[in-house]
């Protein structure tokens, strides 16, 4: 309930008509929920699936396999659950009649399926903070410090997670079920003796993590070190290892049937496969002055770049008060033994440390360490609310325009974040989009994005010619120099195209004379030129 209502409080969003909510789902976003509207809008169950395995609107003209691609596990359980409800009639509308200004169609309705697709993820982040819950109870051996915990989450809420902001998104779905499994594998630790049952469980909550979202194999990653490590300290006996580990070997073999990113990368390496390459180029870029196109679209990002001072500064407010001689409760089910009985402990202290390091290189995966920080603190404080409202009437009006005055299979192509929403709220094909782990896909946005390079007009126009475009979308803040130096698109490509360094940007001569291109639409941000 908490955070839907600073959803719905951000942008008033149960009173916005469908295209503006669905304009709230900018770039990722857009692009995952488009698959779980196809589904649930496709007329039969298995044309929704079939439409997502051959699917050729994402990367036209190429067909991809987006549920393997994109991790769209989510979209498909949900999708699914959606329409056998609907079966049953069980879903009403309640309308509301909105002056919107603008011209803009006035009627609003709830009870549309983007509503069951939010309370999913709502329910999932609900779930999260009883298994929080849990896991602070576990670890502090009190209903105090659970407590304490879920206040400190709540405190640091706008630091722990995006999902009030950012539903759709991948952690939305997978961080829930880390909670999940960092609980068991807490409660692992602290037993006298494991069994069979242990394992599966770590294996259950492991694979529910590790289908939707490909950062988690890097949590996989810090959890064998830092098991490794507790068992060379003799915090752990081998029992408890082998019982986790082979849990972890479970999922990784379920996983590696599904063809998840994390699982792929080292065989990537040894067999020079180059789709998840990035991942070693970003972080190469952390620790020297190497970079290229591809690493700085991410690094100029703030969420990948390095985690702001005033960030580390809030964080530094929160005061570790853990004491690992406290008082331990004595029962025959839990390890007696001194060290042993304070291994769950260390083991949290050490993730905790892995996660700063994580959070210190990407910022975006801090929502791994502030939680863990909030597992380990006593700090009482409470988070205000706030209300807000949400309009982007530029892109309403250029999605309006697609869908009356284009083909249904006219093919798009654009910045990244504009062809989810493309895609989203049109249905129109399009040739690139957010999800940028795909080697083929990372090249063809790079020649899409000629638009803003320092390269002739006429250059652009072919390469978006042989990429069978009829319709590119240029957005006139992209040429613009942006808040960091060096991050403007014609920036990033005067790094590799030496020979045009200094010319002026292909956006800017587009705007001042389209040709070859021809001008279809604009408005005060989007352009759209026909090829």
């Amino acid at each position: 309930i908490h955070v839907s209502s600073m959803f719905e409080n951000q942008v008033f969003f149960s009173h916005l008509s469908n295209v503006e909510r669905e304009l709230t789902f900018r770039t990722e976003m857009g692009l995952y929920y488009s698959y779980y509207k196809s589904l649930v809008e496709a007329d039969t169950w298995t044309k929704g699936m079939n439409d997502m395995i051959q699917d050729t609107v994402t990367e036209y003209p190429d067909e991809i396999n987006t549920l393997q691609r994109f991790n769209l596990y989510p979209e498909v359980i949900v999708g699914s659950i959606y329409r056998y409800l609907k079966s049953f009639g069980i879903f009403t509308r309640t309308c509301y009649t909105v002056n919107r200004g603008s011209n803009l169609p006035p009627v609003e309705r709830m009870g549309e399926p983007i509503f069951f697709y939010l309370s999913s993820v709502f329910f999932l982040s609900g779930v999260m903070m009883a298994a929080f819950f849990l896991l602070c109870y576990e670890v502090s051996g009190n209903i105090l410090g659970g407590l304490v915990g879920v206040i400190a989450y709540f405190y640091n809420h706008g630091e722990c997670t995006r999902v009030q902001w950012t539903p759709p998104l991948r952690e939305s779905f997978s961080y829930p079920f880390l909670i999940v499994q960092m609980l068991v594998i807490t409660r692992t630790l602290r037993l006298r003796t494991v069994t069979n049952k242990n394992y599966w469980l770590v294996a259950i909550s492991t694979v529910m993590f590790m289908l939707p979202w490909q950062f988690a194999q890097f949590v996989l990653l810090t959890q064998l070190l830092t098991l490794s490590g507790l068992y060379i300290i003799n915090f752990i006996t081998a029992e408890k290892l082998l019982c986790i580990v082979k849990g972890l070997l479970i999922c990784k073999t379920i996983v590696l049937f599904g063809g998840t990113v994390g699982i792929k990368f080292a065989l990537n390496t040894i067999l020079s496969i180059k789709d998840d390459e990035h991942i070693g180029d970003l972080l190469r870029t952390k620790f020297s002055d190497y970079k290229n196109f591809h690493t700085m679209l991410y690094t100029c990002a703030a969420e990948f770049d390095f985690m702001a001072m005033e960030v580390a500064i809030k964080l530094y407010r929160i005061i570790l008060k853990n004491d690992p001689h406290k008082e331990q409760e004595t029962n025959d089910e839990f390890e007696s033994n001194s060290l042993q009985s304070e291994s769950h402990i260390m083991y949290h202290i050490i993730q905790c440390v892995a996660f700063c390091i994580m959070a210190t290189l990407i910022m975006r995966l801090k929502l791994f360490f502030v939680p863990q920080l909030c597992l380990l603190t006593s700090l009482i404080a409470s988070e205000k609310n706030t209300n807000g409202e949400y309009s982007n009437v530029p892109m309403e009006e250029l999605m309006d325009w697609i869908q009356n005055n284009t083909p249904r299979d006219a093919a798009f192509a654009g910045t990244m974040g504009t062809m989810a929403t493309v895609k989203l709220c049109t249905g129109r094909l399009i040739v690139n989009h957010p999800h940028y782990e795909h080697e083929g896909l990372r090249n063809r946005t790079k020649l899409v994005y000629q638009i803003y390079s320092r390269k002739s007009p006429k250059t652009a126009y072919k390469t978006l010619k042989k990429l069978k475009v009829n319709y590119v979308i240029m957005e006139s803040n992209q040429c613009a120099q942006r808040p960091k130096a060096g991050c403007s698109m014609p920036e990033l490509y005067d790094l590799e195209d030496y020979r045009n360094r200094g010319k002026t940007s292909t956006c800017d001569q587009l705007i001042s004379n389209p040709k070859p291109f021809k001008l279809a639409y604009h408005n005060n941000i989007y352009y759209v030129y026909r090829i």
